[in-house]
């Protein structure tokens, strides 16, 4: 009887860790974001927010009934290979105005900003070191994306983080493969 109410304790115990442990997993964001990358990626940061060819783009959606209008900016995060690309929190962006239940499709014209060398925090690599050789090292990287409150950017996040992975690689020229006139 005792060892059965010392295991009936133990699993109460355990069960509860557990719920909290899902719980603190399942935070409720007010804004849900998505991203999506859409390959070949260079080296090039600013290839990647082209607003031509259109690799990069968000998706956001105000969850939250009770706000009729939210000002947010995102933070960006790019990591790779020992690198670390963050937006630096000094620039401030134009913002972007969610209403609730309206989805907002950022494009490359919209992300470009977010990709420029000066609104950009560079560790484990140089901004020099970017410049002096054309980019990033080749290799894979991660391209994420939380959406904060315009006016807190400091503080929690308003959404989730969603991110991509993207090969960045040179590319080789176009090879004309039938020459006009033969």
């Amino acid at each position: 009887d005792r060892l059965m109410r010392t295991l009936l304790a133990l699993l109460f115990v355990l069960s509860c860790c557990f719920a909290t442990r899902v719980q603190c997993q399942n935070t409720a964001y007010p804004v849900t974001a998505a991203i999506q990358s859409l390959p070949p990626f260079s080296p090039s940061l600013a290839d990647w927010a082209d607003p031509v060819n259109n690799r990069l783009g968000v998706s956001v959606l105000l969850n939250d009934r009770e706000e009729p209008g939210y000002q947010v900016r995102l933070r960006l995060e790019i990591k790779g290979a020992g690198i670390e690309i963050r937006t630096n929190n000094n620039w401030n962006p134009n913002p972007i105005t969610l209403s609730y239940g309206q989805l907002v499709q950022l494009t490359a014209a919209d992300l470009q900003p977010y990709f420029e060398l000066d609104h950009l925090d560079f560790l484990g690599y140089s901004r020099q070191a970017y410049l002096l050789n054309g980019g990033l090292p080749e290799g894979t990287y991660s391209i994420c994306v939380e959406v904060m409150d315009y006016d807190r950017f400091n503080e929690d996040p308003a959404s989730a983080q969603s991110c991509t992975f993207v090969q960045a690689q040179l590319l080789d020229p176009p090879v004309v493969l039938n020459p006009v006139g033969y």
